[in-house]
């Protein structure tokens, strides 16, 4: 009498519980992900504050006092005593440094935040080395 013909396709509920498969998983990988991507940007403030801090450190044992300025040259970054440019980006252009203090025994470094993902906790990140206490403070601490 009448042939049963067979159906193709899925039904309503397997189509749902692939779409609460891929829910669960998405919600588990994004975060994952965010903080990958904030740590990278971070990693990268951080990479640009060290540069400073060695190029400081390379500045100061040839000149009385430590540098209030960038300058650039064929390597990129230099140091410089008279001022050419009071901020410098970071490699990536997501952070801008500014040497905020500066003298003969101690300075001071400042990384804001200038483009990418919104860093409540990390920005600024400030880095102060004084050479008498051979102390060097990173703020904010979770940072580093």
């Amino acid at each position: 009498m009448y042939a049963k013909r067979r159906v193709l396709g899925f039904t309503l509920i397997e189509v749902m519980i692939v779409v609460v498969i891929v829910a669960i998983l998405a919600s588990i990988a994004f975060p994952a992900y965010d903080r990958y991507v904030t740590r990278a940007e971070r990693a990268d403030g951080q990479n640009a504050l060290t540069d400073v801090l060695l190029r400081q450190e390379r500045f100061r044992a040839n000149n009385p006092q430590y540098s209030s300025n960038f300058g650039s040259d064929d390597d990129g970054l230099r140091l410089v005593s008279d001022g050419q440019s009071a901020t410098y980006d970071s490699d990536e252009g997501r952070w801008r440094l500014s040497i905020t203090s500066s003298g003969t025994n101690a300075f001071t470094v400042q990384a804001d935040k200038v483009s990418g993902r919104t860093d409540s906790t990390c920005n600024p990140m400030v880095v102060t080395v004084t050479r008498d206490t051979g102390e060097t403070d990173r703020t904010p601490e979770e940072c580093f």
